[in-house]
């Protein structure tokens, strides 16, 4: 990213071939610029995470495919279900990444400069595509652990 002082900028469209128009040198709207870009360098952090799990649950369904079975306890399934929805707890309650500033609540010019930035380095797009994919790990991994629970029940029945 660029950025460049330019008094005839467009305050709906500050951001245009990746070079950034600043209309003024206020604080304000350096600041809703800057907002946005630090929501989008967080949500990067939680994609990050959010790829990392897929990477642990990845063999799982192969395994089952291959096996007809999987080699994973019911305690190491409830860990991952558990450290799924940590992380979709920080995305959608704990971050500020879905929060508009509380200075744009009391000064609604830089609104538009935040708003356009967001949409432009897709924040709300890409929140979207995190949450669908932590929601298909989830069902995966349900799947999977009434698949461990009925193994269970059936080893039981065995016994008794």
């Amino acid at each position: 990213m660029e950025f460049v002082f330019d008094r005839t900028a467009n305050p709906q469209r500050p951001i245009k071939f990746d070079r950034m128009k600043l209309r003024s040198l206020r604080a304000e709207e350096k600041l809703a610029l800057s907002y946005a870009m630090a929501q989008s360098s967080k949500l990067f952090v939680f994609e990050s995470r959010v790829l990392e799990s897929v990477e642990r649950t990845r063999f799982l369904p192969k395994e089952l495919a291959m096996e007809g079975k999987i080699s994973c306890s019911k305690k190491d399934l409830n860990r991952l279900i558990g450290q799924l929805f940590v992380e979709q707890t920080e995305v959608n309650l704990f971050s500020s990444i879905l929060d508009t500033p509380d200075f744009l609540w009391d000064d609604d010019e830089y609104f538009p400069t935040y708003d356009y930035t967001r949409k432009y380095l897709e924040v709300d797009d890409r929140v979207e595509l995190l949450n669908s994919r932590l929601t298909v790990i989830r069902e995966l991994l349900d799947v999977l652990t009434a698949q461990v629970a009925d193994n269970n029940s059936t080893r039981l029945e065995w016994i008794v």
